[in-house]
């Protein structure tokens, strides 16, 4: 899975948190570094870190995000 071609793009993904629960999420990725994606979270609107081993499925907004 190559997140970081979507640097800059809005995406929705499958995470799975520490704990183990399952989220689904939409983020605008800013950047992606190592093991970690850096991007805002557009449901939380703020600032979030993910470990790249957490993500368990990726798929891009094709659609205008407010």
């Amino acid at each position: 899975m190559s997140i970081r071609k979507y640097t800059g793009q809005t995406i929705e993904m499958v995470y799975q948190d520490r704990g183990g629960r399952l989220t689904q999420r939409r983020i605008r990725v800013r950047a992606v570094r190592a093991d970690k994606v850096y991007a805002f979270d557009l449901n939380k609107r703020e600032p979030r870190v993910f470990c790249m081993e957490r993500i368990l499925a990726i798929q891009p907004v094709t659609r205008h995000v407010s």
